[in-house]
Parts: structure tokens; sequence; C-alpha cells
């Protein structure tokens, strides 16, 4: 496993920047993400205070929907360059094992199962597209968002977080 790894970390270095932005995007949908609960948070400690308005209700209710398509359009964004990252890994290494079959002496493939080669064609490389893709952007996307919701979650209470943690 550590050889391929060796072998794909390469490819992955030419689109480091792609990567940086993809992740970089994650942490602020997320950010943004967390920061709408707190808006809430304040309008329900303050409503019953009075201390709110209809206007300004109405206000913060289009800062929570602005910024929820704020939200919508930079997962798209994400996904579309981690995903597309993904694609073009995949399309690298496809090019890669076509290279490398042509290579291969005919003598080879008296030997070698044809179902093999087109599982390793196929499946392999839809495996690894799925795991720099859809993969990285659940890990990283589940470790940020896990993180600063304990986070913000401490900040509020640390007595309920620790009772709601129980069963994490």
């Amino acid at each position: 496993m550590r050889e391929t790894f060796k072998f794909i970390l390469p490819m992955l270095k030419k689109s480091a920047w792609r990567i940086a932005l993809g992740v970089f995007i994650i942490f602020l949908v997320n950010a943004v993400q967390l920061i709408i609960p707190l808006i809430v948070k304040y309008v329900v400690d303050n409503l019953w205070k009075a201390t709110i308005t209809p206007k300004g209700l109405v206000w913060i209710a289009l800062i929570i929907i602005g910024m929820a398509v704020l939200v919508y359009l930079f997962k798209y964004l994400w996904r579309m360059i981690l995903i597309g990252n993904a694609w073009i890994l995949e399309r690298d290494l496809r090019q890669f094992y076509y290279d490398h079959l042509l290579s291969l002496s005919q003598n080879y493939f008296n030997t070698a199962k044809t179902g093999d080669l087109m599982a390793r064609a196929t499946n392999d490389l839809n495996a690894v597209r799925m795991l720099f893709g859809f993969g990285f952007i659940a890990f990283a996307d589940t470790l940020f968002l896990s993180i600063t919701s304990l986070f913000f979650m401490v900040n509020i209470n640390l007595r309920l977080t620790l009772y709601a943690i129980i069963p994490l």
C-alpha cells in the first residue's frame, strides 16, 4: 500500500493548489454553517426581551437565507474542484496503465487473464477516483465540522456538551 501512495503522490502534487483551494472552501463553508446556529441563538435569547424588532427579525431571516445560498454555492464549488481533481487523477492513472500495457510483451498477454486486466482498468481506477474524490471530501468535511462543532458547543455550554457527547 505504501508503494501505491508513493506512486500516486507525484500525481497529486501536480494538483496541490486545487486540493488546497478545495479544502479551504470546505473550511469556509463549515464556518458559515456554524455561524447560522449562533445567529438563531442570538434571536432566541433576545426575542423574549423584545430587543429585536419585526424589521430586525426580517433582516436576520434574510441574512440566514443569504448564508444558506452562499453555503450551497460554495459546496457546489468545492465539489467541482475536488471531484474534478479526482477525475483528472483517474485519467492520468488510466493513461499510465494504458501506456504500461502497450509496453508489455506479447507473451505477457498470453499468460495474463483478460478479466484481471479489465478489472484493474475499470474497478480499481474507479476506486482510486472515489477515494480521492468523495472519500477525501467526506474525511475533510467530517473532521473539520466535528472539531469546530465541539468547539462551538463547549463555548455555548460545557455541561450540556459533555452530556451530548456521552453517546458519541
